[in-house]
């Protein structure tokens, strides 16, 4: 078998077309849009019909852009393949060893990035190996492939042309299958389609080592919102919260008292201090190192002595203040010691976060056990930068502020891993795709395969799902509010409420919930399974949507898009 010139281009383009080498996108907007599709290719006014349904819709800036398929619209990638000889007749599909389509983006440079795969795992969008364009090509979407092609009968030489790269070779590009047209809808054509789908939506995601993101913000970032009761001194140290104020939970209510609870706020929320959450061991061991109160050495180490720890460098076990200020010249200086303050600036943030914030009155046994206040301390301790830090006779700082940012930073990285998403293949809706067609054809037996690409498409974007498409809007019939209709609505989905919820919804009250108010406990001990009909749901969904609608309409100005009301004449 000779190998000969073999080209793949899109369907219907005239030899003049610039778009003859580029695959053909149809949109089609038929339920069974496969079997449409066969049965235009197989007529000559069908394939006529065909050409209208090529996709054209387009931004105000002439970009082309494509539907998802909860649009209910599909994309179709239709190619034919013939050999270039004159006449250019067809090629005999069964020399066709497999054909697919590719949607890579397009990067700011240009660059077109494949959807890969690495033994197994997805790694995303990668930079493509190679820049061949629509010709006999090294570069196929199986790693194993192009291996074979650089290992044939002239490794040497193709090793010089694809020089390996040793993530490259292992990736593999996704693509989905290419289909050839029925045998007697390519003879009655004289041409050999190819069709399948695009796919424009996906719940893939990057797996792995490459799934790990360094979180969208930096130390800078965290130190501008960091609390002033954990920066240095200066005009920041103006704002810290009041002091020696008796607080209760309504205390957030008072201005005074707002900086304080805003400290709380950010400790519990932005980095989870006082839940425990993984990776806050570093800011919560920081915190109970420094002591509410500003001490000097000799008080420092004097309360050392009476938590029992015994000195890593002395025996010394002097009680008195006057007697450890007689042995620091005998000593040359204090021995070396680490305190854990009592009482630490760490427990009083989580003895005031249970008190303020934490447990609701009367909620359980330990929280009526809590006091219902807390007192803020007369003063805030110090806390010094890296240059006038540690244990020296100014006093006892042990932790400066660039620690706590450190300890800060790492606990909200931690909880940015636990709560970041998933980077999925088209999450960045601004992104701009084309699509790539190929071929894999067997010349010689004792040969790998030829694979044939078609040129890159035109640029285009995927239209968000939340979207409109050019479809008419899917229909929801609402009951009728008769009382002959309604009695015939009988339930047919049931909720299991388990006894804490109902006991909630035992005395809810939305008065005393527009005013802040906790319910009073009901009585119910025991849960219960209550059935609902669907369609009273939606109704009752409904009636609330028109409500709010007309609400936020203040703010949004929507209703005249998002609200299309057109009446009907009664049923008679």
């Amino acid at each position: 078998m000779v190998a000969h010139p073999i080209q793949i281009r899109g369907a219907f383009a005239s030899v003049k077309d610039s778009s003859r080498r580029t695959p053909t996108i149809l949109q089609m907007r038929e339920q069974d849009f496969i079997d449409r599709l066969i049965n235009d290719l197989s007529t000559s006014e069908g394939r006529k019909r065909l050409q209208a349904d090529i996709a054209s819709n387009r931004t105000k800036n002439n970009v082309l852009r494509l539907y998802q398929p909860v649009h209910r619209l599909m994309h179709l990638a239709l190619v034919d393949v013939s050999c270039a000889l004159p006449g250019e007749p067809r090629l005999d599909p069964n020399r066709i060893l497999g054909a697919g389509v590719v949607v890579r983006r397009v990067d700011q440079r240009g660059n077109q990035q494949g959807w890969m795969k690495k033994n197994g795992e997805i790694v995303g969008w990668r930079t493509l190996p190679t820049a061949d364009d629509n010709a006999a090509s090294s570069y196929d979407p199986d790693p194993k492939l192009r291996e074979n092609r650089r290992l044939g009968r002239n490794a040497p030489l193709l090793k010089m042309l694809t020089p390996a790269n040793s993530k490259q070779t292992e990736w593999e590009e996704d693509y989905t299958s290419l289909f050839a047209a029925p045998p007697d809808v390519c003879k009655s054509a004289g041409k050999t389609f190819l069709y399948g789908t695009i796919p424009l939506s996906s719940a893939e995601y990057i797996e792995g080592s490459e799934s790990i993101q360094s979180p969208p913000f930096s130390k800078a970032d965290i130190r501008k919102r960091m609390p002033t009761l954990f920066k240095t001194g200066g005009a920041e140290r103006k704002n810290l919260p009041e002091t020696n104020m008796e607080l209760t939970a309504n205390s957030r209510k008072l201005r005074q008292a707002s900086n304080f609870f805003k400290v709380l706020e950010f400790l519990a929320q932005g980095t989870g201090l006082f839940t425990d959450t993984p990776g806050t061991e570093q800011l919560r061991n920081t915190l109970e190192r420094i002591p509410l109160a500003d001490m000097t050495m000799v008080e420092a180490y004097l309360q050392f002595l009476q938590l029992n720890i015994s000195p890593k460098d002395t025996k010394q076990t002097s009680t008195s203040e006057r007697e450890v200020k007689m042995q620091i010249p005998v000593l040359g200086g204090l021995p070396a010691f680490d305190l854990t303050p009592n009482p630490s600036l760490g427990g009083f943030l989580r003895q005031a976060f249970e008190i303020l914030i934490g447990q609701p009155e009367d909620e359980t046994a330990e929280a009526k056990a809590v006091s219902a206040s807390i007192r803020l301390p007369k003063a805030w301790p110090t806390i010094p930068t890296s240059t006038r830090a540690g244990k020296s006779t100014r006093g006892y700082y042990p932790v400066t502020d660039e620690m706590i940012l450190d300890a800060i930073y790492t606990a909200m990285t931690a909880r940015w891993n636990t709560l970041q998403q998933v980077t999925g293949r088209y999450e960045q809706t601004d992104a701009t795709y084309v699509i790539c067609a190929f071929i894999r054809v067997q010349d010689r037996v004792e040969c790998p395969p030829r694979t044939l690409w078609t040129a890159p498409s035109e640029p285009f974007e995927i239209v968000p799902w939340y979207e409109s498409g050019d479809l008419p809007p899917a229909k929801v019939e609402l009951p009728d509010i008769d009382r002959n209709m309604l009695s015939k609505l009988k339930p047919n989905v049931s909720f299991k409420v388990p006894p804490s919820v109902q006991k909630f919804m035992e005395n809810i009250n939305l008065d005393d919930l527009i005013a802040g108010e906790k319910p009073k406990e009901g009585s119910l001990d025991f849960g219960m399974i209550c059935g609902f009909n669907i369609p009273i749901i939606t109704l009752c969904a409904f009636i609330v949507l028109s409500i709010f609608l007309a609400l936020l309409n203040i703010l949004f100005w929507w209703l005249p898009f998002v609200k299309i009301c057109i009446p009907f004449p009664k049923k008679q």
